[in-house]
């Protein structure tokens, strides 16, 4: 059983609810906490210059690389990897420009799985993002390293996912983001955590470039998707014929061998 008392103000910023699962649900004791706590309290507004989400006009989808726009949804924020990514036209997307993500922002999910939290680093510059992510665009000077650090941690996840009383909300919108409060750290304290966040994004983008360094070099040595006129011949065993989909055809044997290297050197590069 867990029992504390709490003030008259708090029945009317709960209308008046007198039922205790309100005053004991994770978001209201996060702002318990964050009342009792040495620091001040300023909302995500005060820090932002813009908080919005893009992109809800029809799109066209593209196969050409050079006609369109690589385009995440709410799930694709999250990976490391955006070579996937399908592509939406430059040419048909009406308002295009709303679509567009830039370094340094922070990216809530709004619908689906409500409250992850990104920070774009320059994989994401130049790329296009749905209605289903939710942009803060931090002001110039402040440290919006500290400000996702908090966001993504336990207590801003629960101020995140958890409405005013207590329920757990479907989806979340700007104006519900801009007025989650913030603890303002000492200056040193939030420009410590910026600086580890920042250095974070750094080395995933390094990361990123070398994963996709050592999956070309592993392409061009296997000959992997050349394209000859030359006649291939090559051999397998009846074991192998028998072992592996039973396919006879001829160009789906010379190539298979090939493409189950590459795709087990690229898990052993991702796992290590």
């Amino acid at each position: 059983m867990k029992l504390f008392n709490i003030k008259s103000k708090n029945f009317i910023q709960n209308s008046h609810r007198l039922d205790a699962k309100t005053y004991l649900s994770e978001g209201n004791l996060v702002i318990r906490y964050l009342e009792n706590s040495p620091y001040p309290l300023k909302n995500i507004e005060y820090f932002s210059k813009d908080i919005f989400y893009g992109g809800r006009d029809k799109r066209y989808y593209v196969n050409n690389v050079s006609k369109g726009i690589p385009f995440m949804g709410s799930a694709d924020m999250l990976k490391s990897d955006f070579s996937g990514l399908k592509l939406i036209s430059k040419k048909l997307t009406k308002n295009i420009n709303n679509y567009f993500l830039d370094k340094n922002w922070i990216l809530i999910s709004r619908s689906g799985t409500v409250g992850n939290v990104s920070f774009t680093s320059d994989l994401f510059k130049g790329k296009a993002a749905s209605e289903h992510i939710i942009r803060i665009v931090p002001k110039d000077d402040i440290y919006e390293g500290f400000l996702y650090a908090y966001l993504a941690s336990k207590h801003g996840h629960n101020l995140l996912t958890q409405g005013k009383f207590g329920a757990v909300i479907q989806h979340i919108e700007p104006e519900f983001i801009s007025t989650i409060p913030v603890p303002i750290f000492p200056e040193e304290k939030q420009q410590r955590i910026h600086q580890l966040i920042v250095k974070a994004s750094e080395l995933r983008v390094e990361a990123n470039r070398l994963l996709n360094e050592a999956i070309q070099i592993f392409e061009q040595e296997l000959n992997y998707g050349r394209i000859t006129d030359k006649a291939q011949y090559g051999k397998i065993s009846s074991k192998d014929l028998l072992g592996f989909h039973k396919r006879l055809d001829s160009q789906y044997q010379l190539i298979w061998k090939k493409i189950l290297i590459i795709r087990l050197c690229t898990c052993y590069i991702r796992n290590h």
